[in-house]
């Protein structure tokens, strides 16, 4: 399960990174931010991580960002 768990994170990683290094590139124009945004987006899903009660891990499905 936990297997399965980090190929998934393994792929929204991916999509993430595709995001902002593409279309996303014209609003933050610098690699150095556009790999620190997506570097603290992962890691904040990754927090979310947590364990049930059979010993498999749950992450969340929905999250929500919000820019100041």
């Amino acid at each position: 399960m936990a297997n399965l768990l980090n190929q998934t994170l393994q792929r929204l990683e991916k999509h993430l990174q595709n995001l902002i290094e593409g279309s996303s590139a014209r609003l933050f124009p610098t690699y150095d931010f556009q790999k620190e945004l997506s570097n603290a987006l992962v890691e904040a899903m990754q927090t979310e991580i947590r364990p049930t009660l059979d010993g498999s891990l749950l992450a969340p499905n929905l999250s929500r960002f919000f820019c100041l």
